[in-house]
This record gives structure tokens, C-alpha cells and sequence, in this order.
């Protein structure tokens, strides 16, 4: 399925912003990115709106972030955000009451500790 249109004008824009402001970038690990499929991006977040460009520059694929609610109503950021195709989130400190019925879940591998044995 081709990309859309808006998603390779922010992918553009987001590795001229790269460009313009870092000398060097890089990236590992790219080769563990699936070409298709589910994908869960989590990435340590140090710098606000450059940790989603950086993403959105390097990775090969489509990203779709999630962002809260209040930065679509920004006249700029907001269009940025609708651009990339953003999902809004209404946290409660907004003023939003609980907004999904279902969410996503996670379960990070692990060990198990000393007190769950099998009988």
C-alpha cells in the first residue's frame, strides 16, 4: 500500500529539520524494524516535539504519534499534528473525563520473582 501523500511531505520535513540542525545522526537497530506489521514505537522522551522529528526522519516506516489533545488547537502545531496524522489523547489534567473504552496494553518480557513458584 503507497504512503500517503502527507506522510512523505512530513517524512521530507522532518529530515531537512535533521539536517538543518544536528551534524551527524546515528541510528541502530534499524534492521529490527519490520517492513510491515504492528509496530510500537517507544522512545525515551528528552526534547518534546525533536524526539517525534528524529523518529520520524529516521525510521523506514509510517508513524502515526500520539499527542495530547490540547496542541491541535495551536494554529501551527496543531496543523503539524493532523499532518502526521497524530492521534489525539484527552488526559484528565485537560479537563477531559476518561475518553476510550479500550486501549492499548502492555507486557514487557520479564522474570519471574522469587515468590511466584509453581506447586
Amino acid at each position: 500500500m503507497a504512503e500517503p501523500a502527507a506522510s512523505r511531505v512530513v517524512k521530507a520535513f522532518a529530515r531537512f529539520l535533521v539536517w538543518l540542525f544536528y551534524r551527524r545522526v546515528e541510528v541502530a537497530g534499524l534492521e529490527r524494524v519490520p517492513a510491515s506489521g504492528p509496530l510500537i514505537v517507544a522512545a525515551n522522551h528528552q526534547q518534546g516535539l525533536m524526539d517525534g522529528i528524529l523518529l520520524a526522519a529516521a525510521l523506514p516506516r509510517r508513524l502515526r504519534p500520539i499527542a495530547k489533545a490540547p496542541l491541535f488547537g495551536y494554529p501551527v502545531m496543531g496543523q503539524l499534528a493532523r499532518l502526521s496524522g497524530a492521534i489525539p489523547v484527552h488526559r484528565r489534567q485537560d479537563g477531559a473525563g476518561a475518553q476510550w473504552t479500550t486501549g492499548p496494553c502492555s507486557a514487557p518480557p520479564g522474570t519471574r520473582s522469587g515468590g511466584m513458584r509453581r506447586s
